[in-house]
């Protein structure tokens, strides 16, 4: 282009006159223009991403020798938005034992501590709650053809789940 110039003094006067323009705008009304072409393109875009949730720790009882009771496992399902149902399948697969739902609790065979069933609860929070793409917890499962997804209600991706216990 500096070649071009040589021959052509118009093309010299242009260049001279958007060097003009551009050293009228201070670095500020530069990044306003920018910020604003930002914020004018990206409205739709989601600010809460990784959205925390409070969800306590399971309050296991013994039951006998063989049987624990998870107290407080119906609220931790309800801070969760799954079903009791969805949530003991998991455990236990994870356990390979059996449970059942009571009214307010889970009952499961064996003899398991309370950071046990945190981890494992933990686990499914991870792999069924939490959007792959935001991190946020606003999902839901949707079977299409017999294949689980998580589908974000926040950033509208879905993922499908394999699931694969120990």
């Amino acid at each position: 282009m500096d070649y071009l110039r040589k021959f052509d003094p118009s093309l010299n006067k242009k260049r001279q006159e958007d060097q003009n323009n551009t050293n009228d705008l201070d670095y500020l009304k530069l990044l306003d223009m920018a910020f604003s072409n930002f914020n004018n393109n990206f409205n739709n875009i989601d600010v809460n991403k990784g959205q925390k949730i409070k969800i306590h720790s399971p309050n296991i009882l013994k039951d006998g020798s063989t049987h624990i009771i998870w107290t407080n496992f119906l609220d931790n399902c309800k801070s969760i938005n799954r079903e009791p149902k969805d949530v003991m399948e998991f455990i236990k697969k994870e356990l390979f034992t059996e449970a059942s739902v009571g009214t307010d609790h889970l009952k499961i065979r064996g003899r398991y501590n309370a950071h046990q069933i945190e981890s494992i609860f933990k686990k499914y929070i991870i792999e069924f709650v939490t959007c792959n793409t935001c991190k946020n917890i606003t999902t839901k499962l949707v079977k299409q053809n017999r294949i689980l997804f998580k589908e974000c209600s926040s950033c509208g991706a879905s993922n499908s789940i394999i699931y694969e216990h120990k």
